[in-house]
């Protein structure tokens, strides 16, 4: 799950992510991280459920405010495995790389429907057991000229949530997209 910004709407939604999702009153969070926000744990407990729906709203109107678009997909992991063959991790990879491979090409169409002519930066949550298969699908889109345009490929990169407030934001999308898929 991930949010598309254009550089001036990314500029915007950072300076008001830190100013009303990073700041509460006078407390001061080093990261957003949905998981914690709804349960009060780490750098959110002791603040009252009231206040933390307030920093969700807020996180909310942040992103709303300035995303050019937003791109998820959900995949039930059980189901996934039980309907492709054994042998398709080594040939496609892990369902996270799938993942990938559909968020980029949901990216380049929806911006091909929209009429944009933006390159994208991809940027991914640094960490993840299955980046070394995200990495290589994205180096190689990096060296087919083909790809490059097929994707916008302007550049890719691996980065800690913690210190990147899209990937922070994206971190609220993909809980909400496995919170509903949970029902």
């Amino acid at each position: 799950a991930g949010f598309l910004f254009t550089p001036a709407g990314y500029g915007r939604f950072c300076r008001a992510w830190k100013a009303t999702v990073l700041r509460h009153g006078s407390r001061r969070f080093t990261h957003f991280h949905m998981t914690d926000l709804y349960a009060g744990k780490r750098e959110y407990a002791g603040i009252t459920i009231p206040e933390r729906v307030e920093i969700l709203d807020n996180a909310i109107a942040a992103v709303g405010k300035h995303i050019y678009a937003s791109i998820g997909v959900q995949f039930d992991q059980q189901e996934f495995e039980e309907v492709t063959p054994a042998e398709w991790p080594k040939y496609f990879g892990s369902i996270y790389t799938a993942a990938c491979q559909m968020c980029i090409q949901a990216t380049a169409y929806g911006l091909k429907e929209w009429g944009s002519s933006e390159k994208i930066h991809y940027t991914f949550e640094d960490g993840h057991k299955f980046r070394a298969q995200a990495s290589s699908l994205m180096d190689g889109i990096s060296k087919d000229a083909a790809a490059k345009k097929a994707f916008r490929y302007r550049g890719h990169s691996f980065e800690d949530k913690r210190d990147t407030l899209g990937l922070q934001a994206a971190d609220l999308f993909a809980w909400n997209i496995v919170k509903v898929s949970q029902r």
